[in-house]
């Protein structure tokens, strides 16, 4: 329950009471009417306080006991994993996390516990901390979405987690693996999401098929690409590279696999988000003329992806975008 839902109910309380107060009986009301009176001055100042980031997770399996407990090995691994993903994830979109060491901001970023939930066992997680920023606030509720897109595209297929691990670091990856390598290897299902919004795995066959996926997902990988830019739909922000062989330049092994082959081909994927629309609909001046193109692969099992971090003329005159 958020501070406003918690102030509005103790109003309501108050006034019940002093309902039951006749109005001659000034002095015995005066308390409730002055009571009254301070919560309304504090639901106005959290009515303009944006709500904290929150989410609810609730599991099912042999570590649960219906909605009376749940084993405590296991609920404080799971929901550690799931914050540290959080945290990691909030890092990343402020652009600090780095490939190994403390995860920065963490103690601006944690989840707090707050209350079970009722229905099968599951928990109320919030940002909690009375000095949270609007800036970590807004950061968080992004991180907390981002994670459940990994969870949600690990359960659709390779091409929808591929497209959700678009600018995602690995380690944020790597902790959405083990959240839910760990709720399958304990045959427990789970529900993670606020208010009707939620993401859940419909079997346990289907959260194992869901952790291989991500056991197959590859670091993304930066490729520098030479080609003729063929195709390029703004309101789609989706483009076409025609590749001719061996026209990779400073790719990575792996990335260079899914590139180097002995004929013509395409190239597909999506244009990435620092590009903005003016500069996407510029790229049309580009059209089939010789790029040179940045580009971040993902790569989930044998599904590839690709989106556009930038490209310029071969001859080295930059282009629009």
């Amino acid at each position: 329950m958020t501070d406003k839902h918690s102030i509005q109910a103790e109003i309501a309380s108050v006034q019940g009471f002093l309902e039951q107060i006749p109005l001659e009986n000034v002095i015995d009301r005066m308390s409730f009417e002055a009571r009254v009176e301070i919560l309304r001055e504090e639901l106005l100042q959290a009515q303009t306080k944006p709500d904290n980031p929150a989410v609810s997770v609730f599991f099912d399996g042999p570590p649960v006991i219906g909605s009376r407990g749940i084993e405590c090995g296991f609920a404080g691994k799971v929901l550690q994993l799931y914050a540290e993903a959080v945290q990691s994830k909030a890092a990343d979109i402020d652009g600090k996390l780095k490939d190994g060491g403390q995860v920065p901001m963490r103690s601006q970023h944690e989840l707090f516990f707050i209350h079970k939930q009722a229905g099968s066992f599951g928990f109320a997680l919030e940002a909690a901390r009375p000095d949270l920023d609007s800036a970590d606030a807004e950061r968080l509720k992004k991180a907390i979405k981002s994670v459940e897109g990994l969870i949600d595209g690990s359960l659709k297929g390779d091409r929808e987690l591929a497209s959700a691990t678009h600018s995602t670091q690995w380690r944020v990856i790597r902790k959405v693996k083990q959240f839910m390598h760990t709720c399958s290897e304990a045959r427990t299902l789970f529900r993670i999401g606020q208010e009707k919004e939620f993401i859940k795995p419909d079997s346990l066959v289907q959260l194992a098929d869901a952790v291989r996926r991500l056991e197959g997902t590859k670091r993304e990988e930066t490729l520098i690409l030479a080609g003729v830019l063929s195709g390029v739909v703004g309101g789609k922000r989706t483009f076409e590279l025609t590749i001719e062989p061996g026209d990779a330049k400073g790719a990575a092994t792996q990335a260079d696999s899914a590139i180097s082959t002995p004929k013509q081909h395409h190239v597909r994927g999506g244009i990435d988000r620092a590009i903005d629309h003016e500069q996407v609909k510029s790229l049309k001046d580009l059209l089939w003329k010789n790029c040179e193109a940045t580009l971040k692969l993902s790569q989930v099992r044998q599904t590839k992806s690709y989106r556009l971090l930038s490209i310029k003329l071969l001859d080295e005159t930059p282009g629009d975008a």
